[in-house]
């Protein structure tokens, strides 16, 4: 077998991998590895001269797919947090640490427990749990959301997991000029234009600002009566001190009012992964709900997608895969509003929605067996008799002789 052929048939595989229905990706790839790994699987092999797929290739290229499938699936897995207690934890794209993988090992975030974790994608197991730096100006809406979203998961989901996390903070921006304090005059040539020269709040390349001037620019914001000291004038006439002051206090009022437009702050947003899993294989069925929610404080909007995913295999193999996403608009809050009651909105948000994509799907199971199926066949014969199976032979019987 080439090697052309090995990888071609090693993509295959994975592929199928990725397709695992929900408690059985484990199962899926111990018997993948056993058909890849076996000198009888290369249909070409007929000497059985070829060389199977090698395990430790095989091991390395299903890391990937598994990390792959675990953060896609909301995979939960057991973290040991204070008090040797336990707690279930989601393994997700909103939650992986970046630049932390060790030894093919990526780090996650448990907010709630303020720990951060390494997780093997293949045996599902967690291990090193460390402290977790905590931002602390989007801590108050996150936990509140948390807690919400806790209690509505204890009361729909029997296993139910749930996690939120704070994504998106990036250092601000200068998007805008910042206003900055006129320096103080220290003398004034009636020749020279007293105040500030060039753009406002510009630094020189190379040049770096002073601590205090972070300072003095958020004293300027505060506006009229807020604390905002006018800049000393030594050694020069009365006039041109007066002038000077006018001066800069235009320039403060300018760059205030700039400011107030479009203020600089950072960015977040809150994602909350929901997940509830229902494992029954020794009667041969398993089913996943995944929804995931992202709130972004900013924009007052709350964008999310529920997906189920259910696999019965008696007899068969039968699965049913559907996704619903949603945007939903949220009233702008003020900045003294309580994070508790932004977090019991959203949460009633949440509820409403699931409960209405559960009536939804109940609702097309009903058509389904009342409308679909029965368009597929008649519940009795053209004769309008049900038939008597004993006696099939006798009606293929009078069949025949009718045709003689």
């Amino acid at each position: 077998m080439s090697s052309a052929q090995g990888q071609s048939r090693l993509d295959l595989s994975l592929q199928l991998l990725l397709q695992s229905p929900p408690g059985q990706v484990s199962q899926v790839y111990h018997d993948l590895r056993g058909i890849l790994t076996s000198p009888e699987s290369d249909p070409e092999n007929l000497s059985g001269e070829s060389t199977p797929i090698d395990d430790a290739a095989l091991r390395q290229a299903a890391l990937v797919a598994l990390e792959e499938y675990n953060t896609s699936q909301f995979v939960t897995a057991s973290l040991e947090v204070e008090g040797g207690k336990s707690e279930n934890v989601i393994i997700c794209a909103a939650g992986q640490i970046v630049g932390t993988e060790e030894g093919g090992r990526k780090r996650y975030a448990h907010p709630r427990a303020a720990k951060s974790f390494a997780f093997d994608h293949l045996k599902l197991t967690t291990s090193d749990p460390e402290p977790l730096t905590i931002d602390e100006k989007a801590e108050p809406i996150r936990s509140a959301i948390d807690a919400a979203i806790q209690t509505y998961v204890s009361d729909h989901f029997p296993d139910g997991t749930s996690s939120t996390f704070t994504v998106g903070s990036s250092p601000p921006t200068q998007t805008i000029a910042e206003a900055k304090v006129v320096e103080p005059v220290v003398r004034v040539d009636p020749e020279e234009p007293s105040g500030p020269k060039g753009k406002e709040g510009d630094v020189a390349p190379g040049e770096e600002k002073e601590p205090g001037d972070e300072e003095a620019e958020a004293g300027d914001e505060q506006g009229e009566g807020g604390g905002k000291e006018e800049p000393k004038v030594e050694d020069a006439p009365v006039g041109d001190a007066a002038e000077t002051v006018e001066k800069a206090d235009d320039a403060v009022d300018a760059g205030k009012d700039e400011v107030q437009q479009e203020p600089v702050e950072k960015d977040y947003k809150f994602v909350t992964n929901i997940v509830g899993n229902r494992y029954n294989l020794s009667n041969f069925w398993s089913g996943r709900w995944r929804s995931s929610y992202t709130y972004d404080p900013k924009l007052s909007t709350l964008t999310c997608s529920i997906q189920v995913q259910v696999h019965y295999f008696e007899n068969g193999n039968v699965q049913l895969n559907t996704s619903k996403p949603c945007a939903v608009t949220l009233p702008s809050p003020s900045a003294e509003a309580d994070p508790k009651d932004l977090a019991k909105a959203l949460a009633k948000l949440v509820e409403k929605h699931e409960n209405e994509y559960q009536k939804a799907l109940e609702r097309s199971y009903d058509e389904l067996s009342e409308k679909a199926f029965k368009a597929l066949r008649r519940l009795l014969p053209v004769t309008r008799q049900k038939i008597d199976w004993d006696k099939v032979m006798n009606y293929k019987l009078g069949s025949e002789l009718s045709n003689v």
